[in-house]
């Protein structure tokens, strides 16, 4: 049976209020649901717009909107380490652009056990577009990666943004 992960949920409240908003009340939730669930506050991660958001210990999984997921998902997470697939912001160690490579092969596969890790390589770059090979389990894929600006303009990047400014998104084409 797999191990709980240590779930690292970010409360720093001081930074950006997001986090205090929504990781506390995440946090609570947890521990109603799971008592004893090794799931405690931390400070800011990073990812404020991404709030209710922790990692993954010792995955080094980050997952963003928390407060959304299911307490199914919540449950499988604690419990056996089952990422929320809907959730992942990315990775530890690995670049952006192989996080969201990484992200459309799990997503693709239905991959939530953190052993099953995608292997990703960058086989080119031109500025915010990226070609990345992607492979595991005898699947492999092509991807062509593009951090385009937002299709909707302008967007608040935190809940406690005045004004609305310029986000990006990325942008994938399956090549192979």
């Amino acid at each position: 049976m797999p191990r709980a992960p240590f779930l690292g949920v970010c409360i720093h409240g001081r930074h950006d209020p997001c986090c205090g908003l929504a990781g506390a009340p995440l946090l609570h939730r947890l521990h109603n649901l799971l008592p004893g669930t090794p799931a405690f506050g931390v400070s800011h991660i990073g990812g404020d717009r991404l709030a209710a958001n922790a990692i993954t210990l010792p995955s080094g999984y980050l997952l963003g909107r928390l407060d959304t997921a299911t307490d199914e998902e919540l449950s499988e997470l604690a419990l056996d380490g089952l990422l929320p697939l809907g959730h992942i912001r990315g990775r530890l160690g690995s670049t952006p652009a192989e996080s969201v490579a990484e992200i459309w092969f799990r997503q693709r596969y239905g991959l939530r056990r953190p052993e099953d890790l995608p292997h990703t390589t960058i086989t080119s770059q031109h500025g915010d577009h990226y070609t990345i090979a992607a492979e595991h389990g005898g699947r492999r894929h092509l991807l062509d990666i593009r951090r385009d600006p937002h299709e909707d303009g302008q967007i608040h990047f935190t809940c406690s943004a005045t004004e609305k400014s310029s986000g990006l998104r990325w942008r994938i084409t399956l090549r192979r």
